[in-house]
C-alpha cells in the first residue's frame, strides 16, 4: 500500500472518529437540554399545585374510569379549556357523581400545561371578602376580586350553599363577569337542579354560561365509593 493511500485512509478514519465525537457531544447536549426542561416542568407544576388548594382526596384519586360518561365529560371540558376561548361552565346534579373530581382533573390538566388553577368553595370566597371589613386590614373587596380574577382556571364549589342575597349576587356577578371578560376559565359546582342554578345566576350570567360552556347535568350513578386515594 502506497504512502499516499495510507494517508488518505488515516485521514478518513480520523474524520469518521471526529464525526462520531461530534454526534456524541450533540446527543449529550440534547439529552441535557431535555433533562433541564423536564426538571423545569416538574418544578413549575409542583409550584402551581402547592397553592392550588385542591382537595387532597380528589387530587390523589386513582383508578378513574375515563371511558365512562364521567370521563367523556371531563375530556370534553379539558378540550374546551385547551381551545383558549375562555370557559364558564357549571356542573350540577346529585352528590357523589364526581363533579368535584371532574374539576380537579381539569386543574391537573391545566397545571400540566403550566397554567394556574385554584379551587375554593363559594363560602371561602365570601369569607375572603368579609375579611376586608375588619378594622386592621388594607385589603378591599376590589383587591379580593382582583386576586380571584388571576387564576387561569378557578373552581367555585358548593355554589348553591349561600344566602342568595343581593350583596352576594352582586359580588359573584362582578367576579364571574370579570373572569368572562378576561377569557379565563371558571367552573361552578352545585347540587342544585339546572333550573335552580339559572335562577340564582340571573339572566346575564346564565347567558354567558350558555355561550361558553353551558350547564352539565351529572346524572349518572354515584361512584364516590369507587374512588381510591393513592
Amino acid at each position: 500500500m502506497s504512502e499516499e493511500i495510507k494517508n488518505i485512509l488515516n485521514s478518513t478514519v480520523n474524520q469518521i472518529a471526529l464525526s462520531h465525537q461530534a454526534t456524541d457531544r450533540f446527543e449529550k447536549h440534547q439529552h441535557r437540554i431535555a433533562e433541564e426542561k423536564a426538571y423545569e416542568w416538574s418544578r413549575k407544576t409542583h409550584e402551581l399545585r402547592t397553592v392550588w388548594n385542591a382537595p387532597k382526596r380528589h387530587a390523589t384519586a386513582r383508578e378513574l374510569d375515563w371511558n365512562s360518561e364521567w370521563g367523556l365529560v371531563t375530556k370534553r371540558l379539558i378540550a374546551k379549556i385547551e381551545s383558549g376561548q375562555g370557559l364558564l361552565a357549571a356542573l350540577v346534579g346529585n352528590r357523589g357523581a364526581g363533579k368535584t373530581q371532574i374539576a380537579v382533573e381539569l386543574m391537573k390538566a391545566n397545571t400540566n400545561h403550566q397554567r394556574s388553577a385554584l379551587y375554593v368553595s363559594t363560602m371561602e370566597w365570601f369569607m375572603a371578602i368579609k375579611s376586608t371589613y375588619k378594622k386592621n386590614t388594607d385589603q378591599t373587596e376590589i383587591d379580593i376580586i382582583k386576586q380571584f380574577r388571576k387564576p387561569n382556571l378557578l373552581v367555585l364549589d358548593e355554589y348553591g350553599r349561600r344566602s342568595d342575597t343581593e350583596w352576594e349576587n352582586n359580588l359573584l356577578f362582578e367576579l364571574l363577569d370579570k373572569r368572562y371578560s378576561d377569557m379565563n376559565n371558571t367552573i361552578l359546582i352545585s347540587n342544585q337542579k339546572a333550573v335552580e342554578l339559572i335562577e340564582s345566576l340571573g339572566k346575564s350570567l346564565a347567558s354567558r354560561l350558555n355561550e361558553t360552556g353551558g350547564i352539565i347535568e351529572c346524572e349518572w350513578p354515584s361512584w364516590r365509593t369507587q374512588i381510591k386515594p393513592e
